[in-house]
């Protein structure tokens, strides 16, 4: 209850501040545009962001199960919260995001790291990533996936700067979609999106190379019995976590 009641008491410092940020520098334009690509503007924002989502970032961790030799790409890292918090163990970790100042935030954490050649990120198109092939052990991808304009270009190159025997994890908000739906476009309170089923993703990441692929779920609130049930009267409480790997 008290980390519930935490979550909520941010949510509502956020929407009033980013209402009185947009009020007074005319920033509604960029906030629209951050949330149509499924993240909170600015460091409030991120902050949010990371705060309602640390059971899916736990949820992740533990299907990647990250060793100290692991090489960790995020897609769509945001601000860094995963692999700041997630992936510090890891002997190298990376970033891409397409927000210039989501990449700012990042690099503004991970600092010392990049001062020590042991992190880098780069601001870009999660379908056309910056590094070589087989250049990462582990790649993730969370809660963006259904915001891509093309997935399958997406899970190409994710597929193609893996190491053989890496592993990527790709997890979002599961959705019931009616019989005979793979996949539809919404709206939410993020933006506009394409809500995928997980059988969907899975033949896809099976068709962009990866073998075998795994599926699993985890709730997107974790063990937060009253938010769990708010997400479910919205709508659901379950995440897809589909884990494949580069054959070796």
């Amino acid at each position: 209850m008290r980390r519930t009641s935490q979550l909520l008491g941010l949510a509502v410092l956020a929407s009033i501040a980013a209402a009185i940020w947009a009020a007074r520098s005319g920033g509604a334009v960029h906030a629209r545009e951050s949330m149509s690509r499924g993240a909170a503007p600015g460091r409030l924002g991120s902050r949010l962001n990371s705060a309602m989502d640390a059971p899916m970032y736990r949820a992740i961790a533990a299907a990647l199960d990250l060793r100290p030799d692991d090489e960790v790409l995020d897609v769509a890292c945001g601000w860094g919260e995963f692999l700041v918090a997630h992936a510090a163990g890891a002997r190298r970790v990376a970033g891409v995001d397409l927000t210039p100042e989501k990449v700012a935030l990042a690099r503004e954490r991970l600092a010392r790291r990049i001062a020590d050649g042991t992190a880098e990120v780069a601001e870009g198109d999660a379908a056309a990533l910056p590094w070589p092939a087989d250049t990462f052990s582990a790649v993730t991808c969370m809660d963006a996936y259904p915001f891509f304009p093309d997935p399958r270009a997406v899970l190409a190159e994710v597929f193609r700067v893996l190491r053989p025997g890496g592993r990527a994890v790709i997890s979002f908000a599961a959705e019931q979609l009616p019989n005979g739906v793979e996949s539809r476009q919404s709206r939410g309170i993020a933006g506009v999106y394409t809500a995928i089923s997980a059988t969907v993703t899975t033949r896809m990441m099976a068709e962009a190379g990866f073998d075998p692929v795994t599926l699993s779920w985890a709730p997107i609130a974790g063990d937060h019995r009253l938010l769990g049930a708010a997400l479910r009267a919205a709508g659901g409480d379950q995440l897809d976590v589909v884990v494949g790997h580069k054959p070796a």
